[in-house]
């Protein structure tokens, strides 16, 4: 597998920086996830990401930022779902149809340093439902980084 459309693509967990190493210990260790990582985007957040298991950990940098904003709301725990979408466009649009304002696209292929174990990546914030934030996402990874059955 190397794309999920129309399904959850990957879960984002929101910590302060100083707990975030122990996060990823307590996930490695309860569900045997490897992590890449850290990777840090200056005056953005330090993540850990499991593309395996779809488990993202993502400590923001900044109070201002969206992720830092959530955490001051909301506190350490659930912050964003990544569903992922054949067509980003096409999903932003739905969204505007029903009142939500989709951001520009983020996360362009080739400004990640997770390269190696994607073909590409492209996301959009959508907007929030239930204290999460949703975005969508089109990513295809590289063969081989799914495990499937």
């Amino acid at each position: 597998m190397r794309q999920f459309i129309n399904h959850l693509d990957h879960f984002v967990w929101v910590c302060k920086t100083e707990n975030l190493e122990r996060y990823v210990q307590q996930f490695s260790d309860l569900f045997g996830a490897k992590f890449d990582g850290p990777f840090e985007r200056e005056n953005w957040f330090r993540v850990y990401v499991s593309w395996d298991t779809g488990f993202e950990i993502s400590a923001p940098l900044t109070e201002d930022s969206r992720g830092g904003q959530h955490l001051k709301k909301h506190g350490e725990g659930p912050y964003a779902m990544v569903f992922g979408v054949e067509d980003l466009e096409a999903a932003k649009s739905h969204a505007r149809e029903l009142g939500y304002d989709p951001s520009e696209d983020i996360l362009q292929t080739g400004e990640e340093p997770w390269t190696y174990r994607l073909e590409s990546i492209v996301e959009a914030y959508v907007g929030e439902v239930l204290n999460t934030t949703m975005l969508f996402g089109h990513v295809v990874r590289k063969e081989g980084v799914v495990t499937t059955r």
